[in-house]
């Protein structure tokens, strides 16, 4: 069993639809991409900095990252390419799951994404198609989620909050045959359960800083944690 999420990877797309993978169809494995070519790419995001006279910084503000996926696949013998495009131009918007070679290893989800295709030839490798998929805000949480394969599904791997107490709670929803049971790894984080829906609340935080709990929700055999970060009054 690996510790790490490398090795030889799976990829999974389905249809995006408002800002989320669509809730109808399956996920349609992808043939397994060239070797060392899946990736994905963060940019920085813009760095601003207010100073006054003499230099000295009165404020600094950073915009978040944004992110691409990128994979190149040989075109074989016999198979179906995955996307119909248009001189490289991909209609519709697309979700994606990298799984690695252990699934038991996190992977990641991209809710929502455009894509678009570099086709190029050379005597080496063939055909070859490099895909660029753009990752869009989704409708929500993350752009690029956390996603465990043999672990259980659920429709949110973190939640925040502010430093207030919040009583009536948010809520996680697993994708399972049975009923879920979750537990907190902290006191002022409290989980009840009802069905296939966690709900968590917190306690007001006086401290000066931030503090995190961990949620590990369970069923159908799985499990997966959620990340509760909560900020300060």
């Amino acid at each position: 069993m690996a510790i790490l999420s490398w090795g030889k990877c799976s990829l999974r797309t389905i249809p995006s639809v408002g800002g989320a993978p669509s809730s109808s169809g399956s996920w349609t494995a992808l043939d397994t991409p060239k070797e060392d070519t899946t990736k994905l790419v963060p940019t920085a995001g813009t760095e601003k900095t207010a100073t006054e006279e003499g230099g000295g910084i009165v404020d600094f503000k950073v915009a978040k990252t944004t992110y691409q996926l990128e994979f190149n696949l040989f075109v074989k013998k016999g198979y179906s390419r995955p996307f119909d495009d248009n001189d490289g131009v991909i209609d519709g918007e697309h979700a994606f799951r990298v799984i690695p070679e252990d699934n038991s290893c996190e992977g990641i989800q991209i809710d929502r994404a455009v894509v678009r295709c570099e086709e190029s030839f050379s005597t080496a490798d063939g055909i070859m198609l490099h895909y660029v998929c753009k990752c869009l805000i989704p409708a929500e949480g993350k752009t690029v989620k956390p996603y465990t394969e043999g672990g259980l599904a659920l429709d949110k791997y973190e939640l925040f909050f502010s430093g207030a107490a919040d009583t009536t709670g948010k809520t996680v929803s697993a994708t399972s045959t049975g009923n879920v049971s979750a537990s907190s790894n902290q006191s002022w984080c409290t989980v009840t359960t009802a069905a296939k829906v966690t709900t968590v609340k917190v306690s007001a935080n006086s401290d000066s800083s931030q503090r995190v709990a961990y949620v590990t929700i369970t069923a159908d055999g799985k499990s997966a944690i959620v990340k509760v970060t909560q900020i300060p009054q």
